[in-house]
Order: structure tokens, then C-alpha cells, then sequence
């Protein structure tokens, strides 16, 4: 008898460490599986992040080319419009602020090709979307130009200086000479204009 339960406790001890075993594989296999799992949701994030990159890419291209076109047809503003429109929406929902503050500044740019001074309240809020960051500060020079054409085209040359005087000043910290020489050159048309009481046109790119 004896030998018996001495027989059963020897099982008992071999057979202890399994239900630990197993359970620590379990664990394993779920944590490997999750890490997995983690892994394809970062990829489909990188993979949709760069499918709306490259479609904001591609409409703001278009749009741009429309809203500077020299041969726009006012009859395609409406339609022009919607498409910014639909950018807008995407952007937001995706809290898209960049793509946003570019959008807003096509909108402000076609308003301005429509001689509609409420145009400005576009670039008025692409500048608040810029102010977070070094690379905003980038993206509030180029705002700040195009704000400048708008007003040019307005007829409000003293502020579009103004604002050609921020754009240059907020590119200082990058050391663009290229952006800044085309605002220097901005700001020298319009001293022309100034001194000269010129068309109110927006200067050349």
C-alpha cells in the first residue's frame, strides 16, 4: 500500500509543473497573437494615413492650379468650390490640420478671384490652424504670402505688405533664401505700386 501512495505522489509531482506549462504557453500564444494583431493595425494606419496624403496631394494640386489659372472660367467656381468643400469635410474628420489650413487658403484664393472681400475670413483661420509648431511656422509663411496676393488683389497694399513683412520673418528660423527672395521681390513690386498708385493686381510667382 505503501509503495502505492509512494507511486501516486511521484505521478502528482511530474505531472504539478504542466497546468503552469500550459498556461504560460497560453499566454504566450495570445501575447504573440496580439502583437500580431497590433502590427497589421499599425500597417492599415500607415497605409490609409498615406492614401489620404496622397489624395490631399492631388486635389490641392488641382485646386491650386485652378484657383491661379489665368484663364479660370468663372463659370467652374461653383463646382470648384464644391470640391474644396469636400476637402474641408475630409480633413476635419480625420484632423487633417494642415491639409485644412492649405484648403482655406484656396478658398480664400478663388474668393479673391471672385473680387469677394469676405474671402479673408479663409486665411484668417488657416493662420490660427498654423500657429503649433516649427513646421506650422513654415506653412504660416506661405499662408501669410498668399494672404498678401489676396489683399494685393483687394487693393489693400499696405496690409498685404504688412503681411509679406510676417511671411518673411517667420521663414528667418529656416533659412529659405528661394521663399524669401520671392517675398522680397513681392515687396519690391508692391513699393512700385505704392510710389506709382498701380493696378490693383496681385504679384507674380
Amino acid at each position: 500500500m505503501r509503495l502505492r501512495w509512494h507511486l501516486v505522489l511521484l505521478v502528482l509531482i511530474t505531472l504539478a509543473p504542466l497546468p503552469s506549462f500550459f498556461a504560460f504557453m497560453v499566454y504566450e500564444r495570445g501575447t504573440a497573437y496580439r502583437a500580431g494583431v497590433e502590427r497589421e493595425l499599425l500597417r492599415a494606419t500607415r497605409a490609409v494615413g498615406a492614401a489620404l496624403d496622397d489624395y490631399f496631394d492631388a486635389t490641392i494640386r488641382n485646386l491650386q492650379d485652378l484657383a491661379t489659372s489665368e484663364h479660370l472660367d468663372l463659370g467652374r467656381l461653383p463646382d470648384s468650390e464644391d470640391e474644396t468643400r469636400r476637402a474641408e469635410d475630409l480633413a476635419i474628420t480625420h484632423q487633417q490640420s494642415r491639409w485644412l489650413a492649405r484648403v482655406y487658403v484656396i478658398m480664400g484664393k478663388l474668393r479673391g478671384r471672385q473680387g469677394d472681400e469676405n474671402g479673408f475670413v479663409f486665411f484668417e483661420q488657416a493662420i490660427e490652424l498654423c500657429r503649433g509648431g516649427e513646421p506650422a511656422r513654415r506653412l504660416e509663411a506661405d499662408v501669410y504670402r498668399e494672404y498678401a496676393r489676396f489683399r494685393t488683389t483687394m487693393g489693400d497694399r499696405h496690409e498685404a505688405r504688412a503681411y509679406l513683412e510676417r511671411a518673411r520673418e517667420l521663414l528667418e528660423p529656416f533659412g529659405d533664401e528661394v521663399a524669401r527672395e520671392r517675398i522680397d521681390q513681392d515687396l519690391r513690386q508692391l513699393d512700385v505700386w505704392l510710389l506709382t498708385d498701380g493696378a490693383p493686381s496681385a504679384p507674380n510667382r
